[in-house]
């Protein structure tokens, strides 16, 4: 029985191997007939035999799809970047390992740039041990870096792949793995195309060093820590070249002060290519004297960065070293050394290359930036679930204005009579969308929901916003609410700024903001509950309704001078009598900001009340309209208390406003909301 048993095992092992080997020779024949297409300029051709093979083969090969991916990202084709996403994603759904194996394998070592190192440790593993999983884990690596909301395609996936492509043509000094390029390739293919990109000689000769001493101005400085003679000292009979450096620069950070990131490559005399951490990494060892703040090392340091002064982020590392020379107090060697500027400057460019982002994306960067504002307000929906009221104020007047200029002859954004003459026949080509993703904390898509707000440009206030209001669910502590907003111009004769990135032809401004979900209040039976207050103007101005309420929400607590004041509060978990009614009260005061640091207070005379309800359930919500037309501008405090009379219970809510004079209202708080 035993033989039996293992003859019949050995039998299936053989039928399975020889499925695989089947599987293989067809993709082989597919591959081969797709690149003797390509090589006679049938690119069209090409994809259309990688496309049969996803109809005919009975196991997805992700040879095949990443076969499909190449020719359309170094081909520019953009009218098949969703295939190639459909393709990719279908590549990765087989259920053994086995006839994608190399595949696979290859695949991780490309991601291996842009992938954290414990994500590349698990594929690994994966593979090792024939988990299928793999294939799961990496289509969820992209969707999760899909910065697309509609989902079509991975705009990320593709420019990975052109990224792929160009280090492969450009840099081909070595063929290092995985791209079979020079280092600069590796580097390509993570950070994308520099900002800027330096070439600097590394040539020293006594002509530098004469200039040096000059810049410095050491002889009108006698009493500065060197003179000249200090840098006579130096016999420079010969120059002193350690080979052509490429510096690139990408910017690192939201600010424009943040440090930009450089990363460095020296040209070595084989024609190599060798990453340095920082430009003094080339200066041997045994030219910086531990006994002399003025060594040749620190010398040939400053003629390098004074080369590069002109450069935002080497011109204070130049500048330190240059006042640290006209320093009248005595020399400390270990502080003032040419070994200690090169550990100090290691030190910061290693911690900026340590926090630089793995997956961004130069393309998405290129697109006109809409500014969104998000304020959210907690209430509780009708099936009693913690929940939000979120409205999303969209700008996106910049991005049409400079669409316009790309698409419309002779269009100029300074002319207002233009920018009006313009409005009627093409504005009305241009949508507005916004999107929301919910998240897990760590990443993963829970819901998506989406929004078409009226587009607003208005040539007499171009800050006016383009609002959506979502309903926002709680759904656990710590889960990230994205928000996009998406400027689409649907006249498909029109043309992008930038012709060659890899998102949709159609999107030509875009934004995003990334919140987390903070905290609701809890929700226990009998516990009396009052949402956020909400406060706004214009109630009865039914044109200017947007979203829920009827009314324009102020959501940057700043009204005009002159407009009632309209209060929107919800009130839950009210006590009911015998009867099924609920009774409570209201009361509300307003007080006015005055004093050192806002400390101190005064009640507005007149404007407080306290109103009774009784209503039919135990929910309650109300647009409450107070005639606060008598407040003059400056800074207010509403005070609200809601006692339910029934029960006892008493809630406090608060919120700070600012009355403006109304011909600055809007443009004030646009500034506030940006």
């Amino acid at each position: 029985m035993r033989k039996i048993t293992i003859t019949l095992f050995l039998l299936l092992c053989f039928c399975f191997s020889g499925q695989v080997y089947a599987q293989q020779s067809d993709v082989s024949e597919f591959l081969d007939q797709s690149r003797s297409q390509e090589e006679a300029g049938n690119i069209e051709n090409a994809l259309d035999t990688l496309f049969e093979a996803r109809t005919t083969l009975s196991t997805p090969s992700l040879e095949v799809a990443l076969e499909y991916m190449r020719l359309t990202a170094n081909h520019d084709l953009s009218d098949h970047y969703r295939m190639a996403y459909a393709m990719y994603l279908w590549g990765l759904s087989a259920d053994e390992i086995s006839p994608n194996r190399d595949a696979l394998e290859a695949e991780i070592e490309r991601l291996q740039p842009i992938a954290d190192t414990s994500q590349y440790t698990a594929w690994k593993k994966m593979l090792k041990e024939d988990n299928p999983e793999i294939y799961s884990s990496i289509r969820s690596f992209w969707n999760d870096i899909n910065y697309l909301p509609t989902g079509n395609y991975n705009p990320r996936l593709v420019e990975h792949w052109r990224r792929i492509d160009h280090a492969r043509e450009t840099y081909t000094a070595d063929e290092l793995p995985p791209y079979g390029t020079d280092i600069r390739g590796y580097y390509y293919v993570k950070y994308g195309k520099p900002i800027q990109e330096i070439p600097l000689d590394t040539e020293i000769n006594p002509t530098d060093i004469r200039e040096l001493g000059e810049s410095l101005n050491l002889d009108a400085r006698p009493e500065g820590r060197f003179r000249r003679s200090s840098l006579n000292s130096y016999s420079f009979n010969r120059s002193i070249d350690f080979g052509e450096v490429h510096i690139w620069i990408y910017k690192h950070g939201e600010t424009e002060s943040d440090t930009p990131m450089a990363l460095y490559f020296r040209e070595k005399q084989n024609g190599s290519i060798e990453q340095i951490t920082v430009i003094d990494d080339l200066i041997p060892s045994t030219y910086f004297s531990s006994t002399e703040t003025l060594s040749l090392g620190k010398i040939i340091q400053m003629v390098y960065y004074r080369r590069l002064a002109n450069y935002l982020e080497f011109a204070p590392i130049y500048n330190s070293m240059a006042l640290d020379n006209y320093s009248s107090e005595p020399a400390r060697v270990t502080m003032t050394s040419g070994l200690n500027f090169k550990l100090r400057n290691r030190a910061k460019t290693k911690n900026i290359l340590k926090n630089a982002p793995l997956l961004a994306s130069t393309d998405r960067n290129a697109v006109m930036e809409i500014p969104i504002d998000i304020r959210q307000y907690r209430v509780i929906d009708e099936e009693n679930r913690p929940a939000y009221i979120t409205y999303v104020n969209n700008r996106p007047i910049e991005a049409v204005r400079f669409d316009l200029f790309q698409n419309i002859e002779n269009f100029q954004q300074s002319e207002d009579s233009l920018w009006l003459e313009v409005r009627p026949d093409y504005l009305k080509n241009y949508k507005l969308r916004n999107s929301l993703h919910l998240r897990t904390p760590d990443g993963k898509l829970i819901s998506k929901s989406y929004n078409n707000p009226f587009l607003i440009l208005d040539e007499q206030d171009d800050t006016t916003p383009s609002l959506s209001v979502f309903e926002v669910p709680y759904v656990e502590k710590g889960a990230k609410q994205i928000f996009y907003a998406e400027l689409l111009n649907r006249d498909n004769d029109s043309n992008p700024a930038f012709d060659d990135l890899t998102l949709p032809k159609n999107l030509r401004g875009f934004g995003e903001v990334e919140i987390p979900q903070k905290d609701h209040f809890d929700i226990e039976p009998g516990n009396l509950l009052v949402s956020d207050l909400i406060l706004g103007f214009n109630k009865e101005n039914e044109l200017l309704e947007t979203g829920p309420l009827p009314f324009i929400a102020s959501t940057n607590d700043t009204l005009p001078e002159g407009e009632p004041l309209v209060v929107h509060f919800e009130v839950y978990q009210l006590g009911l009598n015998d009867e099924g009614f609920s009774r409570f009260e209201v009361d509300y005061s307003f007080s006015k900001e005055r004093g050192i640091f806002n400390l101190f207070g005064r009640t507005i005379d007149g404007i407080s009340s306290t109103i009774e309800f009784e209503h039919d359930s135990a929910r309650f919500s109300e647009s409450l309209e107070i005639d606060s037309r008598s407040l003059t501008e400056g800074e207010y405090k509403l005070e609200m208390t809601v006692t339910d009379k029934i029960t006892g219970q008493e809630v406090n809510r608060t919120e700070a406003f600012t009355i403006l004079d109304e011909s600055d209202f809007y443009l004030v708080s646009s500034q506030n909301e940006s």
